[in-house]
């Protein structure tokens, strides 16, 4: 397969390919330089080291199934600074209006002096002011008339001030470090005419005064000779007065501008761990542009650790308890919070999947470059670039997904939504036979921070009733043909006052057991269950993954639930056999339904096939297939699904497409799932959620979930009874073709007209499923687009609106 790779014949990513060229000319090549420090002795003696420069290793790229780069990292290079280094030496406001013009340039608009200022000088206060007491300082009243006499003396009283705290004799020292360390403020201390003094000299002057007048007893200034302790003393002071010790305060410094920059921090004597320089990789999404940028959520992200991660890894790394150990693991702690990882999304997995003992041979080579510093006593530091060392190649990990057939799913989930006033739709698509993931995404209004088809839990309702039987065939309690009474809608429990009902219009009389899961027959299916032991139902569900989290690594997961055994038969065993008193997610649900269509093998569903490295590519470890019901017992499940396609509940969506010609073979099996009274709706749950954002849980604002179940029943339930879950599982093929592709789709509580799930998922389902299949491209017949020679992206939509049909029946059963 051939992947559209970005890489220069050197290994750089194009866009910096003519960066690293032009790098020859602009002597830019380094992300830190070392300030050499020439002899005493020797005046006019010139020195020259060579030093080599190491940019951050490639990490890996992503590509989909076609080949299509869904994922890279690009170098970038960065303006990184210490304020608390940079400070001491050199005038924010002069390096800000050097530095400004160069990068004037900036990805939100033109970037000012003003604008670097903020950045220089970190600050919570929008005025630029940061608080000392906030870092461990409390002034009493001797402290603070000290203090203030100090500042006083010195003319600063424009950039500190003290506040008292209320009902205390404590005051506060606020600063604003663009104020005290500005030229105008400083000058004045200096000497010659007119007065000038240097930010070095000035920047020990504020700290010897500060902590005179805050601590003049102290031995360090009582001894003039104690500069041991008098440097550490007026560190500990700039500690507190600069909290923050390293920032990023540009990214992305236009190539054109590196070389003028350098030249700049060399001219201004700034050195590397002042202010510099940094190349990194950013990571970039190709298939993320612009609008579809949501459409590809389950990408991922990467993150920063945590205090608590960085810990533990480093613990790992370093276990042991000797000094030793106590230093490394201490130093790997503190790189690992300085670096992201991938955490989630397809990032993570495949990242994870890199980690495997498996893949060690891969070892991504990082670029180096080579430079000669020359010091001269007469005309200061020089640097020559010398030679470069390319980038090694990337590895490249294969994904199952389909780019084009992710970005259609998300656009029909979106529309179901719109047209369906529902609160949180969600679809996955699947090889059959291999257990490949060909698109998986979830939508909500308003939005979650979690990946839906992994976290959020739903009642599967009918849809689970294809579980049911497969297991009941497979036990050899019951046979498709055996007949079964359906109680015409009112099945009362043996020995229970609990009455299972049905959808209007569903059969009547005496039906057989295929009949009844065509025709989604509510009380057969319990008559049905009821034959099972419930030890042996159960961990028939356990070994399908229900209960459990997959691991998919996508994000956070649920792991679902079903009820505790023993199962009483008028309760939750009843309830199991027709899909209720049970959470699912999306991702279980979709490998349990695609294993009874594989023929009743389980594997788990998966995202990524393989590496590719220096050429070569490997396959991962494939899971084993575990047999979970005999292919018999599935073959016949199989032909009940087809039955329910071509005259059970999914007959419209049949109809619909034989009136179009499409060659396409259907199994499907739908659900309709009313929410139970104590059940909360979904949609006012979203809207408790998004009300409740950065809104403390004792604030009046807060809305609680009594509160929540008020609105609920003041809209109408329970009476009224509007919470559904609308879903549909199609599987199809070609006509005269093997491959087969399983889709499931999920609307939750869709609030206009229709409720059912042919109704309301069954759009969305046999629309992804034909372009899954190719017989559409962009929602558009295959064949259409052989004679308009239509672009995807372009005239697509409109093509698309002209050839929807609308459902052929309208009928009042669960479909």
């Amino acid at each position: 397969m051939k992947i559209q790779s970005a890489k220069s014949p050197c290994g750089i990513r194009p866009a910096l390919a003519f960066v690293f060229i032009a790098a020859v000319l602009i002597l830019v090549v380094g992300k830190a330089w070392v300030l050499v420090t020439a002899d005493p002795g020797a005046a006019h003696v010139n020195s020259a080291r060579e030093i080599t420069e190491s940019l951050p290793a490639p990490n890996f790229d992503i590509v989909d199934r076609e080949g299509r780069m869904l994922a890279l990292s690009v170098q970038r290079m960065d303006l990184a600074l210490s304020p608390r280094a940079m400070w001491q030496a050199h005038t924010p406001r002069r390096m800000a209006e050097l530095i400004a013009p160069l990068i004037a340039s900036d990805r939100e608009g033109v970037l000012t002096a003003d604008d670097l200022m903020e950045r220089f000088l970190p600050s919570r206060d929008p005025a630029g002011w940061i608080s000392i007491s906030e870092n461990g300082w409390r002034l009493d009243f001797e402290m603070a008339s000290r203090v203030r006499a100090w500042i006083t003396k010195m003319g600063l009283e424009d950039g500190f001030e003290l506040l008292r705290q209320e009902d205390r004799p404590i005051w506060d020292l606020w600063w604003q470090p663009a104020v005290v360390l500005s030229e105008g403020a400083r000058n004045p201390h200096g000497k010659g005419n007119p007065p000038k003094l240097g930010a070095w000299r000035w920047a020990r002057i504020i700290a010897d005064g500060l902590g005179r007048s805050l601590w003049p007893d102290l031995d360090v200034y009582q001894r003039s000779n104690n500069w041991k302790q008098r440097d550490a003393q007026r560190a500990r002071i700039w500690r507190a007065l600069m909290p923050s010790a390293e920032a990023v305060v540009f990214r992305g410094i236009p190539a054109g501008a590196v070389q003028d920059l350098i030249a700049l921090l060399d001219e201004e004597g700034v050195r590397s761990h002042q202010m510099r320089v940094d190349f990194e990789h950013e990571r970039v999404y190709p298939a993320r542009d612009g609008r579809e940028e949501a459409a590809f959520a389950l990408l991922g992200r990467w993150r920063f650790l945590s205090e608590s991660q960085a810990s533990s890894r480093a613990q790992e790394a370093f276990p042991g308890s000797d000094e030793a150990s106590l230093a490394r693991r201490e130093l790997r702690r503190r790189e690992l919070l300085d670096r992201k990882f991938h955490r989630d999304g397809l990032e993570g997995v495949a990242g994870e999947l890199l980690n495997q003992d498996i893949w060690s041979y891969i070892a991504p080579q990082s670029a180096s470059y080579v430079f000669l510093r020359n010091r001269s006593a007469l005309e200061g530091s020089r640097r020559y670039f010398r030679e470069e060392s390319c980038e090694g190649r990337t590895p490249v990990v294969h994904a199952t997904l389909d780019t084009n057939l992710q970005r259609f799913l998300h656009e029909r989930l979106e529309r179901a939504i719109e047209d369906n006033q529902a609160a949180l739709a969600m679809g996955i698509v699947i090889d059959v036979q291999s257990g490949a993931v060909l698109a998986v995404d979830g939508f909500s209004e308003p939005g979650m921070w979690e990946f839906l088809p992994t976290w959020h839990k739903f009642t599967p309702g009918s849809t689970f009733k294809v579980i049911v039987m497969a297991t009941a065939i497979d036990a050899g309690k019951v046979t498709p043909t055996d007949r079964f009474d359906t109680h015409d809608g009112h099945y009362r429990l043996p020995n229970s006052r609990r009455v299972i009902r049905e959808a209007r219009n569903a059969p009547t009389g005496t039906i057989t057991a295929s009949q009844a899961l065509s025709h989604s027959v509510n009380a057969v299916m319990v008559q049905i269950g009821a034959l099972l032991d419930d030890d042996h139902f159960a961990s028939k569900l356990v070994h399908l993954g229900y209960s459990t989290k997959p691991g998919s690594g996508l994000g956070t997961e649920s792991s679902g639930s079903i009820p505790a055994l023993p199962w009483r038969l008028s309760q939750s065993q009843a309830s199991v056999s027709f899909g209720h008193e049970l959470l699912v997610s999306l991702w279980q649900h979709a490998a349990g339904l695609a294993t009874v269509v594989r023929g009743g093998e389980f594997l788990p569903l998966h995202m990524v096939t393989g590496v590719e490295w220096n050429g070569a590519f490997r396959k991962c470890q494939s899971a084993e297939p575990s047999r979970v019901f005999s292919a018999a017992a599935c073959a016949e499940v199989r032909a009940m699904m087809a039955q329910g396609a071509s005259i059970g509940t999914g007959r419209h969506i049949t109809a619909a497409e034989d009136k179009l010609g499409t060659r396409i073979e259907l199994l499907s099996k739908t659900g309709t799932t009313e929410k139970t009274v104590s059940e909360p709706c979904l949609h006012l749950e979203l809207a408790r959620n998004h009300g409740n954002l950065g809104v403390d849980r004792d604030a009046p604002a807060y809305i609680t979930f009594k509160q929540m179940m008020t609105r609920q029943r003041e809209s109408g339930r329970p009476h009224k009874r509007t919470c559904y879950t609308s879903s549909i599982c199609l599987v199809g093929r070609v006509s005269g073709t093997n491959r087969e592709i399983m889709t499931l789709i999920v609307i939750e509580e869709p609030r206009g007209k229709n409720k059912y799930g042919s109704d309301v998922a069954g759009p969305t389902a046999i629309a992804v499923l034909k372009e899954a299949l190719g017989l559409s491209r962009g929602g558009v017949p295959a064949h259409i687009l052989a004679n308009q020679q239509t672009d995807y992206g372009y005239e697509r939509e409109g093509l698309a609106e002209a050839m929807e049909q609308p459902w052929s029946v309208t009928t009042e059963q669960d479909y």
